[in-house]
């Protein structure tokens, strides 16, 4: 048995990838260890039909209580970490010129407001060759080759001119050898209203970097040919390359990139500029999306579970115990869990009133009633703990003899090899 059961719970849930609240201290273990101590005790002896089904269900018990609570943390915290309900997220008062990520490894007070104003994007060089009839060829035919030079870098490309080969033919042909060649120089064809076509070459980095040419082209004198550089106009720079210039809090500064961070705090990048006398503003801030996106994984969480207790097809469940125990910590906690949206259906299963999310959080009414929201989760939790110690609580099983009262035996492990051993999530 212990085979297909091994089978089922890796084949469920071997691949879930370990969330930070899977990693415990070894006091944290101990304190597993003496739980399951505690509950066998007290526990009587019991027979259990340990049949698929049974096996099934209580490692389907323990994991998604398991995966249930790490949810439970997620979004309302630790003693020692905020949760994601009440975490601030980044800000732009116009998204449209800017992104905005925090990057830092602090957590800064929601009026820490920075204020940009954007003179200039860093843009890149821009080279625009000669229009030239595209379908008549125009070199002596041969062979030629130019240097393509970036920095203190030359890279040399070689080509080939035939009889037949047409204008077009070969810028297409010479913005594929670029392109290929992947160093930083990206190269297509253009065609203007007449039909004639060039070369547009357009450089990878931007910024000026002490100078305003990022590349440049020059004839190869040693090759057969020469002229294609001059022909094909590939040194006629149409835009040169420049600096992003920002104004941060007063203060004028300029980037070689339309991506950089402020203080090692915020990453920026720039998407536009910023009209005469106006500017953009960035911080943080708590929004009402966070907070429907928070109570919706909760939501979806605990309806998982539920729906265990609620649809039992094996009839493996003990009645309706878990159902009646998840009913009973919400029922105390319905009227906060009402006023911040967090209804209920007629079966019992969570559904989130989006209105309700939103006049919560604009009245304030989130916020006040968080602290009974962490009593909340602490109740889940608690019975999150007891289904993951013992999911056998909660299936059909038989009585045998009661633990002795004088003499309580410490057994860790009778709530049987299925429920004690699987403490990967522990260890």
């Amino acid at each position: 048995m212990i085979s297909s059961a091994y089978q089922y719970y890796l084949s469920e849930y071997g691949h879930r990838e370990s969330s930070r609240y899977d990693t415990h201290k070894k006091s944290e273990l101990k304190g597993t260890y003496n739980n399951i101590v505690r509950l066998n005790k007290k526990t009587p002896l019991y027979k259990v039909d340990l049949s698929e089904s049974t096996q099934r269900l209580l490692i389907d018990l323990k994991e998604n209580s398991r995966v249930f609570q790490n949810r439970l943390y997620e979004i309302f915290g630790t003693k020692d970490s905020e949760g994601d309900l009440q975490r601030k997220t980044t800000y732009a008062s116009n998204p449209d010129l800017l992104d905005v990520e925090y990057i830092g490894d602090e957590d800064l007070a929601e009026d820490t407001v920075y204020s940009l104003k954007i003179e200039q994007l860093a843009s890149p060089q821009i080279n625009t060759g000669d229009f030239i009839a595209a379908d008549t060829p125009g070199l002596t035919p041969g062979n030629y080759s130019f240097d393509l030079n970036i920095g203190d870098n030359a890279y040399e490309f070689q080509f080939k001119v035939t009889e037949n080969s047409t204008n077009l033919a070969l810028q297409e042909k010479l913005s594929r050898l670029i392109n290929r060649s992947n160093i930083g120089i990206s190269a297509q064809v253009i065609r203007d209203a007449n039909g004639s076509s060039a070369m547009e070459l357009t450089s990878v980095r931007t910024g000026s970097l002490f100078t305003k040419r990022v590349f440049s082209f020059s004839e190869n004198t040693s090759s057969e040919q020469t002229g294609s550089v001059e022909f094909l106009g590939l040194n006629k720079m149409r835009q040169a390359s420049s600096d992003a210039i920002v104004e941060i809090n007063g203060q004028r500064t300029t980037s070689s990139s339309n991506n950089f961070t402020i203080e090692k705090k915020f990453q920026i990048n720039l998407k536009g500029t910023t009209a005469e006398g106006e500017s953009v503003e960035i911080g943080f801030h708590k929004s009402s999306e966070m907070a429907f996106e928070q109570l919706e994984i909760f939501a979806d969480s605990y309806n998982q579970v539920y729906k265990m207790a609620d649809n039992d097809a094996s009839g493996n469940l003990a009645g309706q115990k878990l159902k009646t125990k998840l009913n009973g910590i919400v029922g105390v906690y319905k009227n906060t869990l009402d006023s911040v949206g967090l209804n209920r259906d007629d079966n019992g299963y969570f559904k989130i009133d989006k209105e309700a999310v939103q006049r919560a959080f604009d009245d304030g009414s989130l916020d006040r009633g968080y602290p009974e929201l962490i009593r909340f989760q602490k109740s889940l939790i608690n019975e999150t703990q007891l289904i993951s110690a013992n999911p056998f609580e909660y299936v059909n099983k038989t009585m045998i003899a009661y633990p002795n009262p004088q003499r309580p035996a410490s057994t860790p492990y009778q709530t049987s090899i299925y429920a004690g051993l699987l403490l990967n999530g522990y260890i």
